[in-house]
Order: structure tokens, then C-alpha cells, then sequence
């Protein structure tokens, strides 16, 4: 079995003897120049590493292999994972926040806090825009509150309300 961040946690499946590891994961993260979530790849932490190799042999003996160096492992790798919210776009997050009634983020107690400059700037961002207040009533990502809906064909908008109330026949766009 080759070792991803999905099987780290979620399978233990019987007769894995041998698992290889890579040594690295793709993660989504916030890039802010192009204003997009991406997948990118990036070594695995320490914890992870460790997470991989407890697959091997779950069910009876088993071994590692790991395609890194114990240097790489000791001097490149984070001793845990950055949490997701440290590293993903916050604009949606702060949408569905203020939508239930919290305004202060600066003060509000996050399990896993991102930094205090990308709170302000994601606040700045949405006051900066003058649609906060309307994004928050409509459900519409800050991405979206970019376009003009007399711009959009009507499919687009279907598409997009379709996808919002959960429907199986929302076109993919």
C-alpha cells in the first residue's frame, strides 16, 4: 500500500503487511496573489509520518518504507500538520461567522487561530468590497460578489442556486 493522508486515518484494511511512504501529501492552501484555493504538494509532518507507518502491519507484523532520509525526516518536516484554517482562504468562513451573529474575529477564541494579519485583511477585504452585509443575507461566496448578475446567463445562475439548495441535477461548471 502506498501511505496518502487518507489512509493515515480513515482505512485499516486486513492483509497490509507493507506500506510505502512518500513523504509528502497534496494539501489544499489559500495562494492570495491569485486569490484561489489550489492543491499543492508538500512534505507530511512528523506526525504524519509516524501515522503512516502505524498502517503497516495493523492486523499482524508488517514494515515502512520510507522514501526519505532520516535527516529529512528530523530537520525538514514540521513536528505536527499547520491546521487547515491557517492556511486556506477565510472569506467563506467569515461569511458563515457573521451570518451567525459573530462580529468580533479579532477577539473571537478559534480552536486553531490564523494569524491576526489575515483576519484583518480578510475584515478589510469584505468592508473594502461595500457588499459585506448583502454577501452575508445572499450566501454568495466574496469571490462571487465580484461579478455583475446582469453579466451571468441564466444557466450560470441556475447552476449556482441548484448547487445551493443541493440538488443532484446541478450542472457542473
Amino acid at each position: 500500500m502506498v501511505a496518502t493522508n487518507i489512509a493515515e486515518a480513515s482505512l485499516t484494511i486486513d492483509g497490509i503487511y507493507y506500506v510505502v511512504d512518500p513523504g509528502f501529501v497534496k494539501q489544499k492552501a489559500y495562494n492570495p496573489k491569485v486569490g484561489m484555493d489550489s492543491l499543492v504538494v508538500v512534505p507530511i509532518s512528523q506526525a504524519s509520518a509516524r501515522q503512516r507507518a502505524g498502517r503497516a502491519g495493523r492486523t499482524g507484523p508488517g514494515k515502512c518504507y520510507r522514501l526519505y532520509t532520516e535527516p529529512a525526516y528530523k530537520n525538514e518536516m514540521l513536528p505536527c500538520n499547520v491546521p487547515e484554517i491557517q492556511r486556506t482562504n477565510l472569506g467563506n468562513t467569515v461569511l458563515s461567522m457573521k451570518a451567525m451573529g459573530v462580529n468580533d474575529l479579532l477577539h473571537f477564541d478559534f480552536m486553531d487561530a490564523p494569524p491576526v494579519q489575515v483576519r484583518l485583511s480578510v475584515r478589510l477585504g469584505l468592508r473594502g468590497r461595500g457588499r459585506g452585509r448583502v454577501r452575508v443575507r445572499a450566501r454568495v461566496t466574496p469571490t462571487l460578489t465580484r461579478a455583475d448578475p446582469r453579466r451571468c446567463d441564466g444557466a450560470t445562475l441556475r447552476a449556482g442556486r441548484a448547487r445551493r439548495r443541493g440538488s443532484a441535477h446541478a450542472p457542473r461548471t
